[in-house]
């Protein structure tokens, strides 16, 4: 069941004009100017502040439904294996949003470690991931959507919402990237799997998330610390690389 009935949008990818903004109920962080007639109409693409966000009508989506009877069966997230899934989810890599306020000289462009995206966690984080290796465990299906850049190309958001709509209606064929990974062939997105520098760059990325593990467990005192196979796991996918 819906627990939110509307949508909470950034207003970045909306251009003044676009039909989509016929279905925006509010709007923050947007300047508004006067059109040629008088009326007033929201500055979109963060061209002011850098962090609009709106608040957009149920009814910009056609087929929207509030409540499903069908269980749970797929959650976008990582793969298949309930270990790796909850591993990579614990080292999830992600950039600061333009809604934080960052401290003097820190990088919004830099890649972060924000296990399970979570940076307000007052529990250890052993019970994040046992939760979603259990959720995982159960047979529900894991995919990740890679919603910003690959290999230097923005990801459009037209195409975002064509993947989730083929996934859901099965019309997806996804073919194997390494160890227990498979990758959704894009035309323009395709990963090059056997070119030897991208595997290295894939292997620094993999790298980077086992030290970032011994880093958060050091930091903490062990109170953050996970069971070896999460490391293992990660290992694993290292080790078939190859390079």
């Amino acid at each position: 069941m819906a627990l939110e009935p509307s949508y909470f949008d950034k207003t970045s990818d909306y251009p003044c004009g676009s039909p989509d903004n016929r279905y925006l109920l509010s709007i923050q962080n947007c300047g508004v100017t006067l059109d040629s007639t008088g009326r007033r109409v929201p500055v979109m693409e963060d061209v002011r502040n850098g962090n609009g966000r709106a608040i957009k009508s149920r009814l910009w989506s056609p087929d929207r439904v509030d409540r499903i009877d069908d269980p749970l069966d797929a959650v976008f997230w990582i793969m298949k294996d309930p270990v790796l899934g909850a591993a990579m989810g614990a080292t999830l890599a992600t950039k600061r949003s333009s809604a934080e306020r960052l401290a003097s000289g820190v990088d919004p462009e830099a890649l972060v470690f924000e296990p399970f995206a979570n940076p307000f966690r007052a529990y250890p984080l052993r019970e994040d991931y046992e939760k979603f290796k259990g959720i995982f465990g159960r047979g529900v299906r894991c995919f990740v959507l890679n919603t910003g850049h690959f290999m230097g190309r923005k990801v459009p958001k037209d195409l975002t919402l064509q993947v989730l709509l083929d996934v859901v209606e099965g019309r997806c064929g996804f073919q194997g990237l390494v160890g227990g990974m498979d990758y959704l062939p894009i035309d323009g997105f395709e990963p090059p799997v056997d070119d030897p520098g991208y595997r290295e760059v894939l292997r620094r990325s993999l790298e980077a998330r086992i030290r970032f593990l011994g880093e958060r467990e050091e930091c903490t005192g062990g109170y953050d610390s996970l069971p070896d196979e999460c490391v293992h796991a990660i290992g694993d996918l290292v080790a078939e690389l190859g390079v």
